[in-house]
């Protein structure tokens, strides 16, 4: 099935582009460890659970900047959506 969805193998086509970047294989492989953390606090921080104790303050920068920086990718796909449902 991997072979299917391009994991071990180029596709002969792009499957998808990020900032005109064309990618020819499952973009699992792009997502290091320490990404995946990221994403996965991120989804309790939209849950309103914070890992350190203490409010918004006493979060570590990095993680902070990681949210946010993750928060501003998400936004900007809605409004491509939005703007994709609204031609339609």
């Amino acid at each position: 099935m991997d072979g299917a969805r391009f994991c071990e193998q180029d596709a002969p086509f792009p499957l998808f582009e990020i900032d005109r970047k064309p990618f020819f294989r499952c973009p699992v492989q792009e997502i290091t460890g320490q990404s995946r953390e990221a994403l996965s606090l991120y989804v309790f921080y939209q849950r309103g659970h914070l890992p350190t104790a203490g409010g918004i303050m006493d979060q570590p920068n990095k993680m902070m900047d990681q949210i946010r920086i993750i928060e501003n990718v998400v936004e900007e796909v809605r409004r491509e959506r939005r703007a994709q449902s609204a031609k339609r």
